[in-house]
């Protein structure tokens, strides 16, 4: 009943089957022409799977943004996010995020970053990370125990006290930031500021 309807696609890699996706848009978008709900799309994606048949698609369907997630410079991204050989993903990221911005708004594409105790200490560098790509936002989400988190718990984790204490070293660093004039807003933080 809600006038608010989004879809989110997730994975895995939701692009890998990317018909269904392009399919299920255009299932709701019908659907909605008799319903007139305030509709809207996310397609998490590591980014890799972008070509132009999507970028194609992104065009033609303005309503849906793309979440993708980077964890920090490349050091930081290229110990979280490998390819299947080892490899990191930083470079592929790089090149998709440069292919997207080229062809779509950028205020349609979104990152997040996943903390861990590989990265927790380091929430400044990835704050100056996501200035560097000229992202507006940054979500310094905690870790959740799901999927690969909880398979990898015990190496991944890190105390909540740990996590607060970084986060609040953050949150100072991004007002100083912002007071300086460079606008980038704390994703976990406004959500605790709307509620």
């Amino acid at each position: 009943p809600s006038k608010y309807i989004k879809i989110e696609f997730q994975g895995g890699e939701p692009l890998l089957n990317k018909e269904v996706v392009f399919e299920t848009v255009q299932y709701a978008k019908d659907k909605n022409k008799d319903l007139g709900k305030d509709l809207e799309f996310v397609i998490c994606t590591n980014l890799i799977e972008i070509d132009t048949k999507i970028i194609d698609f992104l065009k033609e369907n303005q309503e849906v943004q793309i979440s993708t997630s980077l964890d920090g410079p490349k050091y930081l991204n290229d110990s979280a996010r490998v390819f299947p050989n080892g490899s990191g993903t930083y470079a592929g990221f790089i090149q998709k995020l440069n292919m997207l911005r080229s062809q779509i708004a950028s205020d349609r594409i979104s990152a997040l970053t996943t903390i861990t105790s590989y990265n927790v200490e380091k929430m400044k560098e990835i704050i100056d990370e996501y200035i560097n790509l000229k992202f507006d936002s940054v979500f310094l989400r905690p870790l959740n125990p799901f999927g690969y988190a909880e398979k990898k718990w015990q190496e991944l984790a890190y105390p909540v006290e740990k996590f607060i204490k970084y986060y609040t070293e953050a949150l100072d660093y991004l007002i100083e930031i912002n007071k300086k004039g460079t606008f980038i807003r704390e994703e976990f933080a406004t959500i605790f500021l709307y509620k």
